[in-house]
């Protein structure tokens, strides 16, 4: 019996660059992971992959300990023709399939700031848990800014460290395609034909949203869309609102008042996403998915993971491994260790016990210390084992 993935489902933190669109990454040349050789054997396996951990996991570089030396990290965002970025240009940082929140914004001279670890910093969370939980390294992190309309160059944060200077450098955003030159956009087509009034409490929203006063950020995206009811942003960035404020009902009715107005409005679709996989709706994160993957005109690897990690949960087997491999492929940095790990599962329930050990162990070099190392070290075992006694002559 296949059983459900217990994954750090932080679909904000995949699919947050979808909102203001991921750069192509730079070549596609990563090779899938190691499949081995399709085993052929008809018996049953003599022991399935035990997922011991049915909680949410936690990304695999944070921790708890009050005591983790702060981090500082600054710059500049910049838009491609060398002028400062808008004072809405959000900055994230993005650690393999989940998401350092730290709502941060670029000023209105386009510098930023963050300091991590500090028990009392503004607005930083983990992974929605604990707002005290810590980074302990930042070993395949990456910062980048997020900004409807356009693209975000990335800068690696592997090697910094508390000891070292703060500056990273300048992240640029540079403009989209105009929305006629692909299906999908990332910039809501109703925007400018909102009136004045409503364009005023959509900004007076976005303040509000920048100082995470979130009920007067929703009475404001609420006025703006009472005033202009086909609002697309307007009703997209109250989803947002509500999904903060853990009204995730809400939030879902929101997002689908963006998509009914605008059906080629990618971000809701990242945002439904994440609300369908946290309720562990699997047929509607294939569905949010399918249709990002469908009508964007890039699609990151997190996205074609968390498809495949839905249909995997969903026994739909060919489709899992269809984008789980896509994902690898796009994967050309390694930031999605958990590809390999669900591509071990996929290979299990196959009876491909070789191609699984492989892949798992591949996602524990990766990830030597992720929170499920020594859960994924028992399936290892157990799938060797496994594998040794279906090539037992009977």
């Amino acid at each position: 019996m296949i059983q459900t993935l217990a994954f750090a489902v932080l679909l904000s933190a995949g699919l947050a660059g979808q909102r203001g669109g991921n750069p192509p990454p730079a070549g596609n040349q990563q090779q899938p992971p190691s499949s081995g050789q399709r085993g052929t054997s008809n018996q049953p396996p003599a022991s399935q992959p035990n997922n011991t951990n049915n909680n949410t996991t936690q990304p695999s570089n944070t921790t708890t300990p009050d005591n983790a030396p702060p981090i500082f990290i600054s710059g500049t965002v910049k838009l491609s023709d060398g002028t400062p970025a808008p004072p809405n240009a959000a900055v994230h940082i993005i650690c393999g399939i989940s998401s350092i929140r730290t709502n941060t914004y670029a000023g209105p001279d386009g510098n930023f700031s963050i300091m991590l670890n500090s028990q009392r910093e503004s607005g930083f969370t983990a992974a929605d848990s604990d707002s005290r939980a810590t980074v302990r390294d930042l070993t395949g992190c990456e910062i980048r800014a997020v900004l409807g309309g356009y693209l975000s160059t990335t800068i690696i944060l592997d090697r910094h460290s508390s000891l070292d200077n703060p500056d990273i450098g300048t992240i640029y955003l540079h403009p989209i395609a105009e929305p006629g030159d692909a299906e999908g956009y990332t910039v809501s087509l109703t925007t400018k034909l909102a009136p004045k009034d409503a364009r005023k409490e959509y900004e007076k929203g976005l303040a509000s949203e920048k100082q995470k006063k979130w009920p007067d950020a929703e009475q404001q995206f609420t006025k703006a869309v009472t005033i202009y009811p086909k609002y697309a942003i307007a009703w997209y960035e109250l989803g947002r609102i509500y999904h903060e404020q853990k009204k995730l009902d809400d939030a879902q009715h929101a997002q689908q008042q963006a998509i009914d107005i605008e059906p080629k409005f990618m971000s809701p679709y990242a945002e439904l996403a994440e609300l369908s996989f946290q309720q562990q709706k699997w047929d509607q994160v294939v569905r949010y998915t399918s249709q990002m993957i469908k009508y964007a005109a890039y699609n990151g690897p997190e996205v074609y993971f968390y498809n495949a990690a839905a249909n995997f949960n969903l026994h739909q087997l060919d489709a899992a491994e269809k984008s789980v491999l896509t994902a690898a492929r796009l994967d050309n940095k390694r930031k999605v260790p958990r590809i390999n790990y669900l591509y071990g599962l996929i290979l299990a329930q196959r009876h491909d016990y070789k191609g699984a050990v492989e892949n798992l162990r591949l996602y524990l070099q990766t990830s030597p210390s992720a929170s499920d190392a020594d859960a994924v070290q028992k399936q290892v075992a157990e799938l060797e084992k496994a594998g040794q006694d279906s090539a037992e002559p009977r």
